[in-house]
C-alpha cells in the first residue's frame, strides 16, 4: 500500500480536535490505519496527553494478525536480501531526505500523539536524519564481503561474509516515538531483513508516519508491517515469529523477553529502564544543584530513559533544596505545561518524598528521629501546598522499633493528618512480614488496620500542631539526642561496642542484601542501620529504642514541671510522644539487664567496660522509671499479654544467650577464614537466628 504524506505541513490545530494537525485528514489517517496489520473491526483511540481527547481510531492486531504480518513480510524479506547494499542504501538516503522536507508533519504528530514541546521532538527528528544519512552511507562498506587472514597464509583462504538474520520483531516505546521506533528498523533494513514492529498503542501514528515514508522513498510494502495492540497479547506471538527481537521497555518484561528468546536460541537486543537516582551532598552548592536537578529530570519533557526519577539528600538540606528545584524556571514551565492535564483529571502534580527512620536514629536516638521527621513532613506539606504540588510520603519502616516499626495503628495516628492528602506508601520489612500477612486471618487483620487508620487519619482536621506541646516536643528531642549523641560519641564506645555485641558475626554472616558497612571503615557513620540495631537487640541492650529518654524526661520534670504535669496529663491527646512512649517501653521490656551484663564480660580492658556499662544502667533505671512514673501503673498491670509472653521466653533465651557468649568468645580467638574459624561462624550463626526468632526481631 502506498500512503501519499505529502501536501500542506503547515500547524493548524483541529477546532473539534485540539491539537490534531490540520492536515491529518479523516482519508489521511486512514489509509495510515491500513498499514496495520489487523483482521478485525476493533478500533481504539489512544488519548492525547493534553487533552484527553481521543486522536485517531486505530485497528487492534490479534495474534494471528502477527502471524500473518510475520508470513507477508518474510516473503518480501526475501527479495530485499538479494538487492544490492547499495539500492537498499538509496531507499534509505531518500527517506532521509524526505523526512527533513516533510518534518513539520512528525513534530505535529509527536506533539499531539507524545506530548513533547517542539524542541524536544525535533531533537527526535535530528536523531533520525542522522542515523539514516550516517548507515545510508556506511552499508555498502560495512555489509560487503571482507577478506580475513586464512588459518594458514598462502594455503586457505577466509572470507567474511555478512547475512540478514530474516525478520526482526521490534518493539518500541511511546516516550521515543520515532527514534526508537525508525532507529532500530533503519539498521535492521539495510541489513537485508524485514520487521514486524509493535510501537506502542499511544504513538502508534508515529511509527505509521514513518512506514508510510519509508514506503513512498522506495520500500517494498510488506517490508515493515505494523501490529498495533497490548504486549500481553501480542508479545508471546511475535517472539514466537521473529528471528531476531530488539525491545526497549522495562526491566521486568525484558527479563522474560530474553528468556523466551534464549529458549527459542535467537539473539535479542534490550534496551531497558530502571530506577535512576541523583544524590545530594552536604557541600553541595544548592543552586547549582537545583538547577541541575531540573535538567535531570525534566530534559526532553521528563521522557528521557536516563532521567532523574528519584533525589536523596540530607534532611537538614531538604526544604532549602526543595524551594531552589520548584523555583527553576525548567520546573515551573514543567508544571505549566501540565495544566490543563491536571485540570482534566482534576489533581496535580506528585512529587513523592522518603521518610528513611534508620539513619535519622542511629544519628540522633529515637525520640529526636521521630519528631524530625515529623516536622519535616509538617514542613514539607506546608511547601507542597504553597507550590500547587501534591506530596506523598514513602515510609521506609523497618522490622523493629528502632527502624520506624510499631503498632500501625498508632503509627498512623502519629502522621501529621495533612501528610495524608495524597495517599500514604509504607514498607514492611524482616520478620513483620511473616508476623503480619503469612496467615489469612492476620493479613486481612493487619490490612484491615492500615486501611481504617489511613481514612481516619486523613479524614481529620488538617491542623495537628499545639504551640505547647510542640516546645515540649522540641525541647525532649534536644535534650534526647544530646544525650544519645553523648554516649555514641565518647571516645572509647566502638571499642566498646564491637566487644560486648556481636557485631563482628553478624557482618561476617553475608545474609544482607548490602555489605553491614559502606564503605569498610570502622566508623559508627559507616556502618548500615541494620546491622546497628541487630548487634544490639541480640546482645539485649535494645539501645537504639530506648536510650536519651530518661534523662530527657528527667530533665523536663525537674527544669519545667508545669510542663511535666501537662505531658502527664495530656500524654493521651500528643499522638507522637504517646506512640514514641510507647515503643520506648516495649523496648525497655524486652531489654534484660542481666543478658547484657554477660555480653559486656567479652569487653576485655576493665575500665571501657566499667565506664561504659556504668552510663548504659544509670540511664536504662532512669527511662524504666520515667515511663512508670508517667503511666503511673506497673507494667505488668497495663500490659500483661505482653509481660506474660516475655516471662515465657526469658528463661530460654539466657540459655541461648550463654552459648552464644561462650561461642562468641572462642570464635575469636580463631584465625580468621581458616576451616575452623568457619565451622564455627556457622554454629554462632544458628545462636543468632535462634534469638532473633525468640525475640521475634532482627534489625
Amino acid at each position: 500500500m502506498s500512503v501519499d504524506v505529502s501536501g500542506d505541513v503547515a500547524r493548524r490545530p483541529s477546532p473539534a480536535n485540539p491539537g490534531r494537525p490540520d492536515w491529518l485528514t479523516g482519508p489521511l489517517a486512514q489509509r495510515f490505519a491500513g498499514l496495520i496489520a489487523a483482521s478485525g473491526a476493533t478500533r481504539e483511540a489512544a488519548p492525547a496527553p493534553y487533552t484527553l481527547t481521543p486522536t485517531v481510531e486505530l485497528p487492534r492486531s490479534t495474534g494471528a494478525d502477527v502471524q500473518a504480518a510475520f508470513t507477508r513480510a518474510r516473503a518480501a524479506q526475501r527479495d530485499w536480501a538479494q538487492r544490492p547494499a547499495g539500492e537498499r542504501s538509496a531507499v534509505v538516503l531518500r527517506f532521509h531526505d524526505l523526512l527533513l522536507d516533510r518534518q513539520d508533519q512528525v513534530l505535529d504528530l509527536i506533539q499531539w500523539e507524545n506530548g513533547k514541546c517542539r524542541q524536544d521532538a525535533f531533537l527526535e527528528v535530528a536523531d533520525i536524519a542522522l542515523t539514516a544519512r550516517y548507515y545510508g552511507r556506511r552499508a555498502p562498506g560495512l555489509l560487503k564481503r571482507q577478506r580475513r587472514r586464512g588459518a594458514f597464509p598462502v594455503l586457505t583462504r577466509t572470507a567474511e561474509l555478512r547475512h540478514p538474520k530474516g525478520v526482526v520483531g521490534v518493539i518500541s516505546p511511546w516516550n521515543y516515538p520515532l527514534s526508537l521506533a525508525a532507529g532500530d528498523v533503519i539498521a535492521a533494513l539495510l541489513a537485508g531483513n524485514a520487521v514486524v514492529h509493535k510501537p506502542d498503542s499511544q504513538t502508534a501514528l508515529t511509527a505509521l508516519w514513518a512506514v508510510a515514508l519509508m514506503i513512498e522513498a522506495g520500500m517494498p510494502a510488506d517490508l515493515w508491517p505494523v501490529v498495533v495492540g497490548s504486549g500481553t497479547e501480542l508479545g508471546e506471538p511475535l517472539l514466537a515469529g521473529a528471528d531476531y527481537l530488539m525491545f526497549t521497555g522495562s526491566t521486568e518484561t525484558g527479563r522474560w523477553m530474553a528468556s523466551r528468546a534464549g529458549q527459542r536460541l535467537i539473539g535479542s537486543s534490550l534496551e531497558l529502564g530502571g530506577k535512576n537516582a541523583l544524590l545530594l551532598l552536604d557541600d553541595a552548592d544548592l543552586d547549582r544543584a537545583a538547577a541541575g536537578a531540573a535538567r535531570a529530570c525534566f530534559a526532553s519533557s521528563g521522557q528521557l530513559c536516563i532521567s532523574m526519577e528519584r533525589i536523596y539528600l540530607p534532611v537538614s538540606r531538604r526544604q532549602a533544596f526543595l524551594d531552589r528545584f520548584l523555583d527553576h524556571p525548567i520546573t515551573r514551565n514543567t508544571l505549566s505545561f501540565l495544566g490543563p492535564l491536571r485540570e482534566k483529571r482534576s489533581s496535580k502534580p506528585v512529587q513523592q518524598v522518603m521518610i528513611g527512620y534508620s539513619d535519622s536514629n542511629k544519628d540522633g536516638g529515637i525520640l529526636a528521629s521521630q519528631w524530625h521527621l515529623l516536622s519535616a513532613q509538617r514542613r514539607l506539606t506546608a511547601l507542597s501546598r504553597a507550590r500547587g504540588v501534591r506530596l506523598r510520603f514513602f515510609h521506609g519502616r523497618g522490622g523493629t522499633i528502632s527502624r520506624g516499626a510499631g503498632p500501625t495503628h498508632h503509627f498512623l495516628e502519629a502522621l501529621p493528618p495533612a501528610s495524608l492528602a495524597s495517599g500514604l506508601r509504607m514498607t514492611e520489612q524482616g520478620e513483620t512480614i511473616a508476623q503480619k500477612y503469612a496467615n489469612l486471618i492476620s493479613a486481612v487483620y493487619n490490612l484491615e488496620l492500615l486501611f481504617a487508620g489511613a481514612t481516619d487519619r486523613s479524614l481529620r482536621s488538617s491542623r495537628d500542631d499545639d504551640p505547647r506541646q510542640d516546645a515540649i516536643l522540641e525541647s525532649l528531642s534536644s535534650w534526647s539526642r544530646e544525650t544519645y549523641q553523648g554516649l555514641v560519641e565518647e571516645e572509647g564506645f566502638i571499642s566498646f561496642f564491637a566487644q560486648a555485641t556481636p557485631i563482628d558475626v553478624i557482618e561476617s554472616s553475608r545474609i544482607g542484601s548490602r555489605p553491614a558497612r559502606r564503605t569498610g571503615k570502622r566508623t559508627l557513620s559507616d556502618l548500615r542501620a541494620i546491622p546497628w540495631v541487630f548487634s544490639w537487640g541480640q546482645s539485649r541492650f535494645h539501645l537504639t529504642g530506648w536510650y536519651g529518654v530518661g534523662t530527657a524526661l528527667e530533665t523536663l520534670r525537674r527544669e519545667r514541671p508545669d510542663d511535666w504535669r501537662h505531658l502527664a496529663e495530656s500524654l493521651e491527646g500528643m499522638p507522637l510522644l504517646r506512640y514514641v512512649v510507647a515503643n520506648v517501653e516495649t523496648t525497655l521490656a524486652n531489654t534484660d539487664e542481666s543478658v547484657w551484663e554477660l555480653y559486656a564480660g567479652m569487653v576485655e580492658d576493665p575500665d571501657l567496660r566499667g565506664k561504659f556499662l556504668e552510663r548504659i544502667r544509670q540511664e536504662y533505671r532512669k527511662s524504666r522509671e520515667m515511663i512508670a512514673l508517667l503511666y503511673r501503673l506497673p507494667f505488668a498491670e497495663r500490659r500483661p499479654r505482653l509481660a506474660r509472653s516475655l516471662d515465657l521466653r526469658s528463661q530460654a533465651l539466657r540459655r541461648l544467650h550463654r552459648l552464644q557468649v561462650d561461642l562468641i568468645v572462642r570464635w575469636r580467638k580463631i584465625p580468621p577464614q581458616t576451616p575452623e574459624w568457619e565451622q564455627a561462624l556457622l554454629q554462632l550463626l544458628v545462636t543468632v537466628n535462634a534469638i532473633a526468632s525468640g525475640l521475634r526481631t532482627t534489625g
